[in-house]
């Protein structure tokens, strides 16, 4: 009689207490990564708020207009406005993307080199976004400290519905 109960209620019982244990302790797990995420969300919010303000900090920076001329003489401009000499602001052929279009600019000027530092950290901050590819900075053959600075950039704009791929 005693095995009987053993087999036929003891063991039942033991095996369904054993797996409501375990039931307990994934809820109690679940519960524990439930409150831990609770308190994550605050964090993972304020990230999302920074990624979101890089995102339109990105999207205003590349113009839904064309508008290249008065773009290019902005950077005219500041070449003046540090007394560069043999300013040359030249646009090459544009080259269109899904929905961004760029268009290449030779730049070419003479002057020091603070006022040639001055004008590239101005460039930067206008409020288009603009490519440095290529800068050359070559010193006069006479040493009078002047630096003559060739620089190839990209100017971007978004293209228009339908515009040709190049």
């Amino acid at each position: 009689m005693g095995a009987v109960f053993i087999l036929g209620q003891y063991l039942p019982v033991r095996s369904r207490a054993a797996a409501v244990e375990q039931a307990r302790r994934q809820q109690s797990l679940a519960i524990t990564r439930g409150a831990a995420d609770t308190r994550q969300l605050p964090i993972v919010q304020e990230r999302l708020a920074a990624i979101q303000a890089v995102i339109n900090e990105y999207e205003s920076g590349i113009t839904a207009d064309r508008d290249l001329g008065s773009f290019l003489t902005r950077i005219a401009d500041l070449m003046n406005r540090y007394s560069l000499a043999n300013p040359v602001v030249a646009p090459a052929e544009e080259v269109h993307a899904e929905a961004i279009a760029c268009i290449p600019v030779h730049m070419q000027c003479t002057g020091r080199f603070q006022d040639l530092f001055q004008f590239y950290r101005d460039l930067a901050a206008l409020d288009r976004f603009i490519r440095i590819e290529q800068v050359r900075l070559t010193n006069d053959e006479t040493l009078t400290g002047a630096v003559t600075m060739t620089t190839q950039a990209v100017v971007f704009y978004r293209s228009p519905a339908g515009a040709s791929t190049k």
